[in-house]
């Protein structure tokens, strides 16, 4: 059940996001009076996607956590009404953005939860985006007709989704609770009541590893954002870049898993930072530089639910809240002063201490 659940997982984000940006792409730029008009439907789409994805996420772990799947099923199909409201742009970024979102946290709730001690499959199922994103952009640019195909493509996926929920609670009818996360290595821990300064101290630990990560993110979404390559160029090129940044989301999963997280994390960013002083001259040498620094998304997504296992759901959210801010300095007259090879290679050993650091905090607090 765990390995068709991250398959159809991994296969619908990739089309969930292959039929949001494609609508963005395909759908409202023709319709653009000008560039700042598109600019601020962008802007609007990113935030109903990406910053809406924490509260979502926080009333999914409250209220609706036996019907994940459902919720993401639920996003489909607010993904594929929003094509319908095209004439209307606002209200149909309203429909894309959020059933984005949704699609994402329930489905992203689903994989930790199966997860357990495991860095591989978030990995495995975040990857398959970045490949939607840039084909949905490319075919949407490209202004191929493929309204009505998204449209039922998302129709069909949100009742695959929520039809494998109901599969999924019926197989849990006579096994334990799924209501809470009760996996060893992603489940609250039960604290002590009779120490309250203990308590206070591992609270604060808790809030120093959860900003650390945050701001990791907000580093690896920036770093994305100021990429400007001149080698990369064309349709094939851009391919290969898109499918090195995925792999590079799911090896760092694996790697996590057989060469442990210390390992996993000086392969990708202290690599990767050497990699960035060479990635402008050399195509070779940028793709790996990129495939490097995403190995870390899995880890700071797994490491943060550590943090807070009671909600799955808002870790995700907030994570992706993360990357909504770290889009918005490259906006016009934004900040892009790292956009250099020794700019990229400081932010990749910004983000190997701050995770480094969370990895000692966490071992401070285990010991305490």
């Amino acid at each position: 059940m765990k390995k068709v659940t991250l398959c159809y997982s991994t296969v619908i984000h990739f089309l969930v996001d292959l039929s949001c940006i494609y609508f963005l792409s395909g759908v409202l730029i023709p319709m653009a009076m000008n560039h700042d008009e598109w600019l601020r439907w962008a802007v609007f789409y990113n935030f109903m996607a990406f910053a809406m994805a924490a509260p979502i996420g926080f009333l999914a772990d409250r209220l609706i956590r036996r019907h994940r799947l459902l919720l993401s099923g639920a996003g489909c199909l607010l993904i594929s009404g929003g094509y319908f409201l095209f004439r209307t742009p606002y209200a149909a970024l309203v429909f894309v953005g959020l059933g984005n979102a949704m699609f994402h946290v329930g489905a992203g709730m689903e994989v930790l939860r199966d997860a357990r001690k495991s860095y591989a499959p978030p990995g495995i199922f975040i990857a398959s985006g970045a490949l939607g994103v840039f084909l949905g952009s490319s075919w949407g640019t490209a202004y191929i007709p493929l309204w009505d195909l998204f449209q039922i493509i998302m129709a069909v996926c949100g009742l695959v989704l929520s039809v494998w929920d109901l599969v999924l609670l019926k197989a849990a009818d006579g096994q334990a609770s799924m209501s809470s996360f009760s996996e060893p290595d992603i489940s609250m821990s039960a604290a002590p009541q009779d120490n309250l300064p203990r308590d206070i101290k591992k609270v604060r630990l808790a809030v120093l590893c959860i900003s650390s990560l945050f701001l990791v993110v907000v580093i690896r979404s920036y770093y994305g954002s100021i990429l400007s390559y001149d080698w990369k160029t064309g349709f094939c090129m851009g391919l290969i870049f898109t499918l090195c940044i995925a792999a590079g989301k799911a090896l760092g999963g694996v790697a996590a898993d057989h060469l442990g997280i210390h390992s996993a994390i000086w392969i990708s960013l202290g690599l990767g930072a050497a990699s960035a002083l060479f990635s402008f001259q050399n195509a070779v040498i940028g793709c790996a530089s990129i495939l490097l620094f995403n190995m870390t998304m899995p880890l700071t997504l797994s490491l943060l639910v550590k943090e807070m296992p009671r909600y799955p759901g808002f870790a995700f959210g907030f994570l992706m809240l993360a990357l909504f801010l770290g889009t918005l300095p490259v906006t016009p007259g934004g900040f892009h002063a790292f956009k250099s090879p020794a700019g990229l290679s400081i932010l990749c050993l910004v983000s190997l201490v701050l995770l480094l650091a969370v990895l000692r905090v966490r071992k401070a607090g285990d010991a305490s």
